[in-house]
């Protein structure tokens, strides 16, 4: 509603906002009112906090073993970041739901094994694989290190297990904290160049 006062508006007629200021008049067009998001924007905006929740804490890895040749995004975040977003998580009517199994957290030219197994017992996590591929080439080295890692969907937490091995041991154990002993973990497995120049695509090795 506007007024006029000895011949000057004061107040919004129409979307114009009519005002005065140091003893000067002035007009301006009123913020237009946002439309309430579309149910569409609704779950896309649920699946960018899914994503971001499961990958912001493992970013420093994913920057260093997400080979620039792979990139989908500017960079490797981005890259990891869209291909969960199109290809690991569902929009149900209950909210997001994960495919962890379809969760890249790497992406290279490192020769994979033919044969990856895990086995957990309370604590105790060993990591299996065959190294026979042709070895000791330029994407296969035995001196390739091997990462691990842990996801722990209850708590939102992860961890990362390297230093443990290479190519070559064929067999990793770690041991997972105590805290965690009764929790279900999603596990993952990749290799990383010792010069780490290269990775491997990160291989998802179950629930457990």
């Amino acid at each position: 509603m506007a007024t006029i006062y000895n011949g000057i508006i004061s107040g919004k007629i129409g979307d114009k906002i009519y005002y005065s200021f140091g003893g000067k008049n002035y007009v301006r067009k009123a913020p237009e009112r946002k439309a309430p998001p579309t149910e569409k924007q609704l779950r896309t905006r649920a699946k960018l906090v899914a994503t971001s929740d499961f990958l912001t804490s493992l970013r420093p890895l994913v920057d260093e073993v997400w080979e620039r040749r792979r990139y989908i995004k500017n960079t490797a975040f981005g890259s990891a970041f869209s291909y969960m977003m199109r290809n690991a998580v569902d929009s149900l009517p209950e909210g997001p739901s994960i495919r962890y199994r379809d969760i890249l957290l790497s992406r290279g030219s490192v020769y994979l094994p033919q044969e990856l197994s895990l086995l957990r017992e309370a604590c105790d996590v060993k990591v299996s694989w065959e190294n026979r591929y042709m070895r000791n080439t330029f994407y296969c080295r035995d001196e390739d290190e091997v990462i691990v890692v842990l996801h722990f969907p209850s708590d939102n937490a992860n961890i990362i297990y390297r230093g443990e091995g290479v190519r070559r041991d064929e067999v990793m154990s770690v041991a997972i904290p105590e805290v965690f002993a009764h929790d279900c973990f999603h596990a993952y497995f990749l290799f990383a160049s010792a010069d780490g120049q290269r990775s491997s695509d990160s291989v998802y090795l179950g629930a457990f």
